[in-house]
């Protein structure tokens, strides 16, 4: 509970920074996001079909383009439906009733391809919150250090070298000479 309770935080501190004004409308009526606790406790299980939770987990779980990239997903289907939200003024408990309603009504590969472009709007920030960075994986944490240390040890022989480290992820992982972002999400 205390991971999901925390996964919460982070989507808020990801609108936060996307869209004050999303964030700021959400936290008038529900400031701790709780119409999203289904989709982050199942994955998006009761929002798609079979076949197409199935795709988008094989997507999740990859950890591509970035570290919680479910955050993004879940961020994408809200701006999506920002519209409605406000516009209509939705209550917390609308907002409740017209999120659970989207089930089976999302296009998957739009909203992929919305999250994967967010993704690269925060990769083309000129300066990114560290907050932000923590979320997406650019950030090292303390148990990052401590792999890094790990990993400098030559496990045969139990000797420590300094010389030899974990390479930091490269910013975008996707970049190369031929394209500039393969499709990932075709499986």
């Amino acid at each position: 509970m205390e991971k999901l309770m925390k996964e919460l935080k982070d989507l808020s501190t990801v609108m936060k920074y996307l869209d004050p004004a999303l964030k700021a409308y959400i936290d008038s009526n529900d400031p701790r996001l709780y119409f999203c606790f289904r989709w982050l406790l199942v994955q998006f299980k009761r929002e798609f079909s079979f076949d197409d939770v199935m795709r988008l987990w094989e997507i999740l779980w990859t950890g591509k383009p970035c570290k919680n990239f479910h955050l993004l997903f879940a961020y994408a289907i809200l701006e999506t439906e920002k519209n409605t939200l406000i516009e209509n003024r939705f209550s917390s408990t609308e907002i409740l009733r017209h999120i659970n309603d989207l089930a089976m009504t999302i296009d998957l590969d739009k909203t992929l391809c919305l999250a994967e472009g967010i993704h690269q709007q925060l990769m083309g920030a000129d300066e990114l919150p560290t907050s932000i960075q923590k979320i997406i994986g650019l950030a090292p944490d303390v148990a990052d250090g401590v792999r890094a240390s790990l990993s400098s040890m030559d496990l045969k022989s139990g000797q420590y070298t300094p010389d030899r480290r974990t390479p930091s992820p490269s910013p975008n992982r996707y970049a190369s000479s031929e394209t500039s972002s393969p499709d990932i999400y075709s499986v």
